[in-house]
């Protein structure tokens, strides 16, 4: 005789966030045309705003909480919406970091004054 198999997880629809693999459910014209844009080189910069936003809050949903309750099936939509929130946290991590030509430009500076120093005591 065969383990009784756990309860399989299921989702009832409107009962909680669906699984992390579901569709989009919040898409708007302006999101589509908006990535189209992109892909095509001519977006607005409304337009490369909002494509990003949609990537990072509505595709990678970074800001859901990634664990799933459920036994195996749970662990699987976890690893997956934490694959989903992966995406977004570089995009993230680059959207807060400091101008880095304002650093280069310093580096710059800094290295053609310790050449002049270095020339000026010849």
């Amino acid at each position: 005789m065969k383990p009784a198999r756990p309860a399989r997880a299921v989702k009832i629809k409107g009962a909680g966030p669906g699984w992390p693999w579901s569709p989009v459910t919040s898409l708007e014209d302006a999101d589509i045309f908006a990535l189209q844009a992109i892909a095509a080189g001519n977006a607005s910069s409304g337009q490369q705003q909002r494509a990003l936003a949609f990537i990072r809050d509505k595709i990678c949903e970074a800001e859901r909480l990634s664990f799933l309750p459920g036994g195996e099936d749970g662990r699987r939509a976890t690893d997956f919406a934490e694959g989903k929130r992966f995406v977004a946290v570089p995009i993230r991590r680059c959207l807060r970091m400091p101008d880095r030509g304002e650093f280069a430009r310093r580096a710059a500076g800094d290295a053609v004054r310790g050449h002049e120093l270095i020339l000026n005591q010849r």
